[in-house]
């Protein structure tokens, strides 16, 4: 769940970006929807935590739960970094902070993984959130504040993470299926080159050839995503599907930058595409939620024990 609103602060980035007095009161509007839902989300999970009621340890190392635990410090700190225009020494410091839990359970996270040794069939492209993407994202953000020593280091150790963890989900894709439940997360797998190469571009600021590699790479990945649709067909709606909140919006986050630094012809219709885009898969995913809400059939249904003889 916690990816609802971590998709809505991506979605609020792209807005941001797009430099409009107009476009800047859309992304505020979408980042107080995406603290609202942190905030309805985090607060109950953290509760249960103090109560004892789940164990932290285990949803660490759930397979399906784990990857998804960092996203709970990755998405205040995005918005977090939206409040440097408002009062750079708040920006900082809810950064500083957010960053701090973004990584450490990042780190977490992996030890979980490498502890109870997960066996190959266990690992999908969720597993790119808490790695590459808690480092690449905070590097973005402490990039903002000219942490550069830093968010350089934390470019390298993103696009690491990403290059060992492509080798190790595509040899389980090939290899073992996804169940249905899980598909619709195999689309991080263009979010993973899209926020590498939205993360060089922020703390680099090069438009050089490793910026159009990166870029080649986020398009050759983009068009393995529509060849892919029927395979999306096989699940039935669920929470695995805001998965393309993000994916969909730092690759149109990408395009922006691209047109704002290319000027081509009309760029403003460019911009417009883009945040139609990511736009629309923000509110045909809220609208199918809400659907599916209604219907019952939106939360996942744990699996009765066998009941003792």
């Amino acid at each position: 769940m916690f990816g609802i609103p971590f998709g809505i602060a991506a979605l609020s980035g792209v807005w941001r970006i797009s430099g409009d007095h107009w476009a800047a009161l859309v992304a505020d509007a979408l980042a107080a929807v995406s603290a609202l839902l942190t905030l309805a989300l985090v607060v109950p999970w953290l509760i249960e935590l103090l109560r004892h009621e789940r164990v932290l340890a285990q949803d660490l190392r759930d397979p399906v739960v784990g990857p998804f635990v960092p996203v709970a410090a990755i998405t205040p700190m995005l918005l977090s970094a939206a409040l440097q225009e408002r009062s750079d020494i708040l920006a900082r410091t809810l950064v500083a902070a957010f960053a701090f839990l973004t990584l450490v359970g990042g780190l977490f996270v992996v030890i979980a993984w490498l502890a109870t040794s997960l066996p190959l069939s266990s690992y999908h492209p969720g597993f790119y959130l808490p790695t590459a993407g808690g480092a690449l994202l905070t590097a973005q953000c402490v990039a903002a504040f000219d942490w550069l020593y830093l968010a350089r280091t934390l470019f390298f150790i993103g696009v690491a993470a990403w290059l060992i963890l492509g080798v190790v989900t595509s040899l389980r894709l090939t290899r073992t299926p996804l169940p249905p439940s899980l598909r619709p997360v195999v689309v991080i797998e263009l979010a993973a080159p899209a926020l590498a190469s939205n993360t060089y571009l922020v703390v680099f600021n090069h438009y050089d050839q490793y910026a159009v590699a990166l870029t080649a790479t986020t398009a050759i990945m983009a068009l393995v995503q529509v060849a892919i649709i029927p395979y999306f067909r096989g699940s039935s709606f669920g929470v695995a599907f805001w998965s393309a909140a993000f994916s969909i919006s730092t690759t149109a986050a990408l395009a922006v930058r691209w047109i704002d630094h290319e000027e081509p012809t009309r760029p403003a219709l460019w911009v417009a595409l883009a945040l139609t885009l990511a736009t629309g898969v923000v509110v045909l995913l809220t609208f199918a939620t809400v659907s599916a809400v209604r219907a019952g059939r939106f939360f996942p249904v744990a699996p009765r024990s066998a009941p003792s003889d």
